[in-house]
């Protein structure tokens, strides 16, 4: 049998001793992983309980959403046929044909002045207000149309006084012609 030499025999002491040393440390770093594995695989279950829970929640609020808004659909719809909405869409059509009325009155008011720039508009406009007011007290008309008073003097109103040819109303000839400043 060969003997081997102390020197060999020391090596593989060592060799037998780091071997062990990183036998150990190998054990205990996978253990260590395992340990990580464990709380990984712990901390993945409680993110999926949270996860769920959102979900839910999401579900929760959005069927309360959804529940809102036909509530709200249906409350809508009974304001609209209820005295309270009958009123307000009313009082909105009101606002609104008094606005179109403005509209109007300024357009007329416009193509007034440049056919008739010497007019008193205010004059026009006072007698207009006026056949509109007695009209709506007397509960006749809703839609009163403007009506020449004869007795009214058309040069008063055109800022003169005019001669009896002036009185009667212009036509669309006389009107062209008073644009271009022609006779």
């Amino acid at each position: 049998m060969a003997v081997m030499s102390h020197h060999h025999t020391a090596g593989f002491r060592k060799l037998r001793e780091g071997l062990k040393e990183q036998t150990y440390l190998a054990v205990e770093r996978g253990e260590e992983i395992e340990r990580l594995i464990k709380g990984f695989e712990e901390e993945k279950k409680l993110w999926a309980k949270e996860k769920a829970a959102l979900e839910q929640k999401v579900q929760d609020s959005t069927s309360q959403r959804d529940s809102v808004l036909r509530n709200r659909d249906l409350i809508i719809e009974e304001w609209k046929t209820s005295n309270a909405g009958l009123e307000f869409a009313a009082n909105i059509g009101l606002e609104a044909s008094e606005v179109a009325a403005r509209e109007v009155v300024a357009r007329l008011q416009e193509a007034f002045k440049k056919v008739y720039p010497q007019a008193d508009w205010q004059a026009v406009e006072a007698e207009y207000n006026a056949a509109v007011d007695a009209t709506f007290h007397e509960g006749n008309d809703y839609d009163p149309e403007l009506q020449v008073d004869d007795a009214i003097d058309i040069g008063d109103l055109l800022g003169g006084g005019g001669s009896p040819t002036d009185r009667r109303p212009l036509g669309r000839q006389d009107a062209r012609r008073s644009r271009r400043g022609g006779a």
